[in-house]
């Protein structure tokens, strides 16, 4: 803030598709009726594969030690130094189960513990609402589909996790190595739906959705990590806010929105 510094980090599908749709639900819900949001819910549709350098990025934070924040979750933390009194409580599901709310199947968003910090430290600068909660999960078409994901899941996090058997994996290609990853023709056919609810303290419920086109790990994050950047390296006196650390939402807000829908994004809110 002294200096004038503007650092915007999780520039990347950690977390801007589910960062700006938060910010979005919220600014559509409060001109509906001027209300707080008490939760959002956001509901993926996706064609991905994940590569080798993804899942060793995976295996490093797991080994990595877990630090602990003695005088309030720096998240939190507001401009003047003071801590915020906004909170979001993260309350995405682990199993299969049916929403009523998307009115299908759904399961485990592995993003889902990111993302959820993301609009955590958003909601304490742009205040969204009191008390907040997060719920982000991986439409299915069905029950079984669903089960058959979480156990491959739960297969690459035992191959990731033990060392023997992370080696069989590589050997026999059960997992990507480091340097491996999806094709450009796969990437081509990606894609990723947020669908993402905002319900307020009043009962008033919004909806809306952000639709990337292409793959959004790979193809697609690099043109949202370019964009963050072009927003401060060229539309500066645009942005939100003065030096300070901040996330998409509160760091570029609106310009990233309309550069990012300029070049290929697709947003309905």
């Amino acid at each position: 803030k002294r200096t004038g510094a503007r650092i915007v980090s999780l520039c990347g599908n950690d977390c801007i598709p589910w960062d700006l749709s938060a910010m979005l639900l919220s600014e559509k819900l409060k001109a509906k009726s001027e209300t707080n949001v008490k939760a959002f819910e956001f509901y993926n549709d996706q064609l991905f594969q994940t590569s080798g350098g993804t899942l060793n990025t995976v295996l490093a934070s797991l080994s990595g030690k877990r630090r602990k924040f003695g005088d309030g979750d720096p998240l939190n933390t507001l401009p003047d130094g003071t801590m915020s009194d906004r909170r979001a409580k993260n309350k995405s599901l682990g199993g299969i189960k049916y929403s009523k709310t998307s009115g299908q199947w759904h399961s485990l968003s592995f993003l889902a513990a990111a993302n959820m910090r993301c609009v955590q430290r958003s909601n304490a600068l742009l205040g969204y609402g009191q008390e907040v909660t997060y719920k982000e999960q991986v439409n299915e078409p069905n029950w079984f589909t669903g089960a058959v994901g979480m156990i491959n899941g739960l297969q690459t996090g035992i191959f990731l996790i033990f060392k023997p058997y992370r080696h069989l994996a590589y050997s026999l290609g059960f997992i990507p190595r480091p340097g491996q990853g999806p094709s450009t023709a796969f990437m081509e056919k990606a894609y990723l739906r947020v669908h993402g609810f905002a319900f307020g303290e009043d009962g008033t419920e919004v909806d809306g959705y952000i639709y990337y086109s292409r793959d959004a790990g790979y193809m697609e994050t690099a043109r949202m990590v370019v964009e963050s950047g072009l927003c401060m390296a060229l539309e500066s006196e645009k942005l939100p806010g003065e030096g300070g650390f901040f996330t998409p939402a509160a760091g570029l807000g609106h310009t990233l929105k309309d550069r990012l829908e300029k070049t290929g994004t697709e947003f309905q809110f």
